[in-house]
């Protein structure tokens, strides 16, 4: 395990991981948890939150939606812009259906470097009608959707998990897909309520696009397409080292469309709609801008500091906290005894010295 001095007013932490073939990093990181006011700034907690070192999942693990990602993932490519919690329509007054919205736009540019949008609707359900078949109810008014993978399409079929199921792998934990499954005529079946901004209504037994703005688990799609392939090979070459065709976007926890490329630095704009209940439904803010970087020392001696990429953007809408994680790695082949973490404003304060050139380690 690396030895790390945390001298930064945030949550500091080291792990070692193994790469591909094996080949050992030391991965450091540094979070650093926000209040967000209710005129869009941001400001830092006095008791920062401890690192959450496992994922941790709203029931059972591989068995329902991911709540909230490891802090602890060794290495991301990009800037995962992440929600959670309950998204609210405008004014909080119930509302059938609203559209919630997000966008990251960098300095000085015009077009947004991330937008994703999403429609949120309040429960309804199927049940079977004798002669009309399977219809969908009306809209019941909501005050809040959770932003879940358990509300959006998916599912699996019935029956224990031990014995063959069929699986929407997009998203294994939602709603609306049975499978296998013969319809319980006696049941009522809840509808989706994370829709994508162009459908009206699902329908009964019709696949339909998986949307979301939440954390998505290893198991769905969005992230096993980058899993690599765990074979006979794997288990009597390579294991317990990750597959040599595994690819580390696996370890962004967003589809795609919700990860920055390239990092996002601090100081973007953050522009949201129909997530706060403001009475416009509007809540903007601006990322605080730090230089979090770490400094090896091997012996006594200080050396080029390792800049630290802002790979992970938390927005949890209950709790009107925005975490920011920051990591890098450094190859044990370089033979660090330990490591300083720093973290500074550059605007409120001067930069320790470390040394000449910023270096960035490679898995």
């Amino acid at each position: 395990m690396p030895y790390v001095t945390n001298i930064t007013p945030f949550q500091g932490q080291a792990i070692e991981h193994r790469f591909y073939n094996g080949h050992p990093y030391d991965c450091l990181f540094v979070k650093a948890t926000f209040r967000l006011t209710h005129d869009g700034l941001l400001k830092p907690l006095i008791d920062q939150p401890a690192f959450v070192i496992s994922d941790v999942h709203e029931g059972n693990e591989g068995r329902s939606a991911l709540l909230y990602p490891s802090d602890l993932i060794p290495f991301k490519p990009g800037t995962d812009l992440i929600v959670t919690g309950s998204a609210k329509p405008a004014g909080g007054k119930p509302a059938s259906r609203w559209l919630a919205a997000i966008a990251v736009y960098r300095d000085g540019q015009d077009a947004p470097a991330l937008k994703k949008i999403v429609q949120l609707t309040g429960p309804r359900h199927w049940t079977c009608g004798l002669l009309a078949g399977w219809p969908l109810s009306d809209i019941e008014p909501a005050s809040a959707v959770a932003l879940s993978y358990a509300l959006a399409y998916g599912g699996a079929s019935a029956g224990p998990w031990s014995q063959p199921r069929d699986i929407y792998w997009p998203n294994p934990f939602g709603r609306g897909y049975l499978g296998r499954d013969k319809p319980d005529m006696a049941r009522a079946y809840p509808a989706p309520q994370i829709l994508a901004p162009d459908v009206d209504a699902p329908k009964w037994l019709k696949p339909q696009k998986t949307v979301g703005l939440s954390p998505v688990d290893g198991l769905q799609q969005a992230r096993l397409e980058f899993a690599g392939t765990y074979d006979r090979r794997w288990e009597q070459e390579v294991k317990p080292n990750i597959p040599l065709d595994m690819k580390l976007d696996f370890w962004n926890t967003v589809p795609q469309d919700q990860v920055a490329h390239p990092y996002l630095n601090g100081g973007e704009e953050i522009r949201t709609i129909g997530l706060f209940a403001s009475e416009d439904g509007v809540c903007n803010f601006k990322l605080p801008r730090y230089q979090v970087f770490a400094v090896p020392l091997r012996g006594e001696r200080k050396l080029d500091r390792l800049d630290m990429n802002l790979d992970t953007v938390v927005i949890d809408l209950d709790k009107r906290h925005v975490t920011l994680r920051w990591a890098t790695r450094a190859d044990q082949d370089e033979g660090y005894d330990e490591y300083e973490l720093v973290a500074f404003e550059p605007k409120a304060a001067t930069a320790p010295t470390a040394a000449a050139q910023p270096r960035k380690a490679r898995p």
